[in-house]
């Protein structure tokens, strides 16, 4: 048997291997790798979305303008204002005939407040017109609301027109005719609206004038001049004001002054004449009414016996203060007791 010459190479040695080639990628791990980069992206559009409607809501929700507290006298008159720069909580508000308007009409509240707060402890007097429409349900002002959750910490005075269930369900026959009522409460520990006191009364016109005197810890609300509701517990300090309603509604020359702690005192009923007749009550059955510089005027000479009544609650035991400017005619005064 022929042995080979050829000699036989020694196995290498273990550091002289070579190196196995690299496994390619798997489908699974180039997968999971796809899948991240889209998780990535999509958190991304997320983030850009959720900051886009957060800025949109500020927008909304929040003034433009900077928030601080008010200088008071304070005085809209809604001629050039805009209400975008306000604090809005649901509605369609506007700017129309020089009035500030709400002009959905929702079986829902809608608030808006001005864009800055009453000073911590100030008494203060604040004094607004209201148009109710046909369709409103209810209109009046939010007051003390604590910025930022001003729909579930404030209190609110407010005219409602009132539910036949309601007027029928009253016990007391004069209560039951009535068809409007003055309302005053506040937002309680759930969000729910609590009321402290309702007012009935027979005025259903389409302006009325409501006057709110907040005086240490509690409040008083005047309707028309005449005194309604006193000394009211207040539950919020002092911060934002503004306009609530149900449906649609109008509200104009809002004025907010510093009040005396006696205010309104003992007067059942005052006006300064600072709007038209009918916007505060008064009802003219004969002559031409108007108001002019601050003063209800008759206007025709040449009317015989013209006339004009405050429309309101009966007063008792009262005394009436009254002055007078004789421009031209006979007599003057003041006639009581109309029936």
């Amino acid at each position: 048997m022929d042995i080979s010459t050829d000699q036989v190479e020694p196995p290498l040695a273990p550091d002289a291997m070579p190196e196995a080639p690299s496994n390619p990628p798997s489908r699974f791990s180039r997968l999971r790798h796809s899948k991240l980069i889209r998780l990535a992206l999509g958190l991304g559009v997320l983030a850009a979305v959720v900051a886009a409607l957060a800025f949109a809501v500020l927008r909304i929700l929040g003034p433009s303008e900077r928030f601080s507290t008010l200088t008071l006298p304070y005085v809209q008159d809604f001629t050039d204002v805009d209400p975008k720069k306000w604090f809005i909580s649901d509605g369609v508000w506007s700017i129309r005939e020089e009035m500030l308007a709400q002009a959905a009409n929702l079986s829902t509240p809608a608030s808006i407040y001005a864009p800055g707060t009453i000073a911590e402890e100030q008494p203060y007097h604040l004094s607004s017109y209201i148009t109710l429409a046909k369709s409103t349900q209810q209109a009046g002002i939010n007051f003390n609301a604590q910025y930022s959750d001003m729909t579930e910490q404030q209190h609110q005075v407010y005219i409602a027109r009132r539910m036949e269930d309601v007027s029928q369900a009253s016990s007391d026959a004069a209560d039951a005719a009535s068809p409007m009522e003055l309302v005053a409460g506040y937002t309680g520990d759930d969000g729910e609206f609590v009321k402290q006191v309702s007012v009935p009364f027979d005025l259903d016109s389409e302006t009325y004038r409501l006057d709110l005197y907040v005086l240490g810890n509690t409040y008083t609300v005047q309707l028309n001049g005449q005194t309604m509701i006193e000394r009211r517990p207040l539950f919020f300090p002092n911060g934002l004001v503004g306009y609530y309603t149900v449906g649609p509604a109008r509200f104009d020359t809002l004025k907010i002054t510093t009040a005396e702690t006696n205010e309104p005192g003992d007067q059942v009923y005052v006006s300064d004449f600072d709007q038209q007749p009918a916007g505060a009550g008064w009802v003219p059955f004969s002559g031409e009414w108007e108001i002019a510089e601050g003063e209800l005027v008759q206007a025709n000479p040449a009317v015989q016996d013209a006339g004009i009544g405050y429309e309101g609650s009966a007063f008792e035991e009262y005394v009436v203060q009254a002055t007078f400017q004789h421009l031209i005619g006979v007599q003057h005064g003041v006639p009581l007791s109309t029936q």
